[in-house]
């Protein structure tokens, strides 16, 4: 495959990115915090992501291309000419957040996503990013699966996610399971995070 030519010209006569980045991770121009990066977050990061920056991640459940979408040199791309690139490729366009939530264990995770980049970040990282979408999202009728891996899963970080993510979502079909998950749970940061669900201070 024959590569593109190098760029002509360059950035600096807009603040477009600076100014969509959902985090502020780009502080000013050429100046990238990477820690909060959501393109980091959910992809390189192994544990909790900050409650303060949950709320952004939206409907980013890998990466971030914010920044790329409201370039003005990116306006027109051109398509991909190496098939291997189509957007439909791979796991596709979109992952089904219902179907995310229920891949059990790194053997079903790999079984689905092998050969894909979204085997990067684990089953747990990208589980704990789903529980965020979900909320973010506002869909309700995925509480019950967020209840289930609260009660069942057997990471420490993806329980502590779906507390997060039910306190926000504040189901009331879910309360009496986060009580239930409260008077099982054993791992302190997990405990905390359903102690503020319930409380109803999940650090929105």
């Amino acid at each position: 495959m024959v590569p593109d030519r190098p760029g002509q010209g360059g950035c600096g006569t807009c603040s477009r990115c600076l100014d969509a980045c959902p985090t502020g991770a780009l502080e000013a121009p050429y100046v990238l915090r990477a820690d909060r990066c959501l393109a980091y977050l959910t992809i390189e990061e192994r544990g909790a992501i900050p409650t303060e920056l949950r709320g952004a991640v939206g409907d980013w459940v890998f990466g971030c291309d914010t920044c790329q979408q409201v370039c003005p040199h990116n306006h027109r791309p051109h398509p991909a000419a190496d098939a291997a690139l189509d957007s439909c490729q791979g796991a596709g366009a979109y992952l089904d957040l219902e179907r995310l939530l229920t891949i059990e264990d790194a053997d079903a995770y790999l079984g689905r996503l092998q050969g894909t980049a979204l085997t990067r970040p684990g089953r747990e990282g990208l589980i704990r990013n789903g529980c965020l979408a979900v909320a973010r999202l506002g869909l309700v009728d995925l509480s019950p699966l967020l209840c289930r891996l609260l009660l069942s899963d057997p990471s420490p970080l993806v329980r502590g996610h779906a507390a997060w993510a039910l306190g926000r979502l504040n189901d009331p079909r879910c309360r009496e399971r986060l009580l239930d998950a409260s008077a099982a749970e054993a791992d302190p940061a997990v405990l905390q995070e359903i102690r503020r669900a319930v409380a109803g201070d999940a650090g929105l």
